[in-house]
């Protein structure tokens, strides 16, 4: 120890003598008058080609066929761009650096530990590697934590939402100071608190219809899942007066989602109050229209709203009078999209 090898040799693998016969004289071949390297668009693909190229010992001019999709028209694309060979030559170095890190640290790691063990009356050969070792010590105290594990009681509030003919599971965070790690309330006074608090909220209105504002269609993509087809409707309504409800990714907790079709409603609001808001808290907002007892119409005065619920709101933010008319709502979980209630938004704008 240490085992440094002056040169890392190449040696064609048994049973593969005969196919690399064949590569290595159409690489050699004195009418080749260059060569495309037209393997994985990566650092594994890099230095595969590059170990070919060396093992038999060509001089030919490579150039480079990158692309990322199988698709016709991506190959003929990337056929047409054909790059040099020497663009990608520091790629290739660190591909042979991993590589040969891979065996030094693998070959000279496992040698002193096993003689070190063994010189102390051991017998095992211990196995060290440079992504296998720190990948198992992740391994094993992730099991460590399992075992350490003590469960302890928490109080959660759940609450039953609808939007647009959906209904959901929306859950209250608790605040700082009684939570764990993981977020969770461990304080049943506190949940009790929440939860007495949202029931007095709810008796003044039990028709609240909630949905997801998110800042741009990147962070929709994010809670629901989203196809081409869908894609173009929520651009042509975004930001706008829109609601639309879509099938919600993994990101969206079920507790969180439709009860039937698992579906989430999300918006984007042109309001610059309501983007600094989202923008600001890097995550979307759980939002509602604001009725007061037996009004035809919403709320748009926050004094209203606050003279009603006196002390019973965290924030109030008056951004001035807006517009009565509710969102227009566009249910694209399936095809085709179908308008679930006229509004604000004009409909023929996503060709509806």
């Amino acid at each position: 120890l240490p085992m440094v090898p002056s040169a890392f040799a190449l040696k064609v693998r048994k049973g593969a003598e005969d196919q690399w016969k064949v590569v290595a004289r159409l690489l050699t071949d004195r009418s080749t008058d260059s060569v495309v390297n037209a393997c994985d668009a990566g650092r594994e693909g890099e230095l595969i080609f590059r170990y070919a190229y060396q093992q038999a010992a060509c001089r030919a001019p490579v150039e480079r066929f990158w692309v990322s999709s199988l698709t016709g028209r991506a190959i003929q694309d990337g056929w047409r761009a054909l790059r040099p060979g020497e663009r990608f030559d520091a790629l290739a170095d660190a591909a042979r650096c991993r590589s040969e890190a891979d065996w030094l640290v693998g070959m000279n790691m496992t040698r002193a530990m096993t003689c070190q063990t063994r010189a102390q009356g051991g017998d095992a050969l211990w196995s060290i590697g440079r992504v296998q070792t720190p990948t198992l010590r992740l391994v094993v105290e992730r099991d460590r934590e399992i075992a350490r594990f003590v469960s302890v009681p928490f109080w959660a509030v759940e609450v039953v939402l609808s939007h647009a003919g959906q209904r959901f599971m929306a859950s209250w965070t608790p605040p700082p100071g009684c939570t764990d790690d993981a977020g969770r309330c461990l304080q049943q006074p506190v949940a009790q608190q929440a939860a007495e608090r949202i029931r007095r909220l709810r008796d003044f209105d039990r028709e609240h219809l909630f949905t997801l504002i998110c800042p741009d269609l990147s962070v929709v993509a994010q809670f629901a899942r989203v196809d081409n087809w869908q894609y173009r409707i929520l651009r042509a309504g975004t930001p706008g007066p829109y609601t639309f409800v879509l099938r919600a990714s993994q990101q969206v907790p079920r507790r969180v989602q439709g009860d039937k079709r698992k579906t989430v409603g999300v918006r984007v609001c042109a309001h610059p109050i309501s983007q600094a808001l989202v923008a600001e808290l890097g995550e979307p907002l759980l939002a509602c229209t604001a009725f007061l007892p037996d009004a035809e119409q919403p709320c748009t005065e926050g004094y209203e709203f606050e003279d009603l619920h006196p002390g019973q709101l965290d924030l109030l933010v008056d951004g001035g009078e807006t517009n009565h008319a509710p969102t227009t709502v566009v249910d694209l979980s399936e095809e085709p999209p179908q308008l679930l209630r006229a509004g604000l938004g004009d409909a023929a704008k996503l060709g509806l």
